[in-house]
C-alpha cells in the first residue's frame, strides 16, 4: 500500500537568518521577506541591540521599513509615533501604551548573523555547533543561494543516502546512525569516502585523507547543521532555510571551523565555504522543477531513512498568521 505524503508546513515555527550583523549598523532600519509576511530589523542607536517587528505599523498600516531609530525605539514616519524595543507604542509623555502594541520577534546574534524567531516562545536557542567549541572557532557568515524549490527537498537531501552515492559520489563505509541530539532536531551520522573525480572531490579526498565522517541535523526543519571531521580541522556549515512567497527558498549560510590561530585560518575559512558550496551547487541544478515528496514504498535502506527524515517534518507545527 502506498504512504500518503502531506508535505510541512510553508513556514514551520523556527529560527531563521534574515541578515548578516555587518548589515545592520547601529541606527540603520531594513526590511527582509519571509514567506507571506515582512519583517523590519533595526539596531538601537546606543545600545547596540537589534529588534525585529512585524513590517505594517499596528496603528494605521505605515510600513516601518521608513521609520527611523531614536535610541533603542523605531519611530514611525507617518505620524512619529515611537514603537518601544518591546512593541509598546509609547504616548507623549513616554508612556508604553497597553492597548496599542506592534507585533515583535526574539532576536538573537551569533556567528555574524542575525536569527529571528518566527512563532511564540522560542523552545530551543539558535543552533550552533556541538562539535566545536566556541572559543576554539571562527566562523565566516554570508554564503547565499536562491533557489525555486521548496525548503523541505533541499533539507532533505542531507538524509537521502542514495542521493549523497549517486549525486555526491560519497560512498557510504559504515552503516549511517539516526539520533535526537536536543529538542526538535533529527540527525544523521555517517561515515565515507569519496569516489568524485571534480575538483572540489578531489581537494576534499586530500584534505581528509578519503575519510569523511560527518553528520546533518535537521533543527525546526528549515535548519541544517552539517558538521565534519573531513578536513584536517573539525568544521561545520550551518544553513538556514528562509521560505519564499512563490515557494521557492533562500538559503543563507554560516561556515564554521577549528581555529589554529595563524594566517592560514581565513584561507582555511574561503576554502571550507568553497567545498560546502560546490556540494550544495550540484543539488540546484536537479532539483529545478522538482516535486519532492515522500517515498511510497520503502524500497531501500535510503528509503527508510528518507522516511524517518518525513516522520519528523509531520511533527513541524506553522508559525501563526501574526507569528
Amino acid at each position: 500500500m502506498a504512504i500518503d505524503w502531506t508535505p510541512p508546513p510553508l513556514l514551520p515555527e523556527n529560527w531563521y537568518i534574515l541578515a548578516l550583523s555587518s548589515e545592520l549598523a547601529p541606527g540603520r532600519v531594513i526590511s527582509r521577506e519571509l514567506a507571506d509576511r515582512e519583517i523590519v530589523l533595526y539596531r538601537s542607536e546606543r545600545g547596540g541591540r537589534v529588534h525585529a517587528f512585524a513590517a505594517h505599523c499596528a496603528h494605521m498600516g505605515c510600513h516601518l521599513k521608513h521609520g527611523e531609530v531614536f535610541g533603542e525605539n523605531l519611530r514611525c514616519c507617518l505620524h512619529f509615533r515611537h514603537v518601544g524595543p518591546d512593541g509598546r507604542f509609547l504616548g507623549p509623555d513616554g508612556t508604553p501604551s497597553q492597548e496599542l502594541v506592534q507585533h515583535s520577534y526574539v532576536v538573537e546574534e551569533r556567528y555574524g548573523a542575525i536569527f529571528v524567531y518566527v512563532g511564540g516562545a522560542p523552545p530551543y536557542s539558535p543552533p550552533e555547533s556541538d562539535l566545536i567549541a566556541p572559543d576554539e572557532l571562527i566562523t565566516l557568515a554570508g554564503a547565499e543561494l536562491i533557489t525555486p524549490t521548496r525548503w523541505n527537498a533541499l533539507i532533505a537531501n542531507g538524509f537521502d543516502m542514495e542521493h549523497l552515492h549517486a549525486v555526491h559520489h560519497r560512498e557510504l563505509v559504515e552503516e549511517p546512525v539516526i539520533s535526537f541530539p536536543y529538542a526538535q532536531a533529527l540527525r544523521i551520522s555517517y561515515h565515507t569516502r569519496i569516489t568524485g573525480t571534480t575538483l572540489a572531490d578531489r581537494v576534499m579526498k586530500k584534505l581528509s585523507g578519503d575519510s569523511v565522517r560527518a553528520s546533518m541535523t535537521c533543527i525546526g526543519g528549515t535548519t541544517m547543521l552539517v558538521q565534519s571531521r573531513a578536513t584536517m580541522r573539525r568544521s561545520f556549515f550551518l544553513l538556514s532555510a528562509c521560505p519564499k512567497k512563490d515557494g521557492g527558498t533562500l538559503v543563507r549560510g554560516i561556515v564554521g571551523l577549528e581555529k589554529r590561530g595563524n594566517v592560514l585560518d581565513q584561507i582555511g575559512l574561503r576554502v571550507a565555504q568553497w567545498l560546502f558550496k560546490a556540494f550544495l551547487a550540484k543539488d540546484f541544478t536537479i532539483f529545478d522543477g522538482i516535486d519532492w515528496r515522500r517515498p511510497p514504498h520503502i524500497h531501500t535502506d535510503g528509503d527508510r531513512y528518507t522516511t524517518r527524515f518525513c516522520e519528523f517534518l509531520a511533527t513541524l507545527k506553522p508559525a501563526s498568521p501574526q507569528g
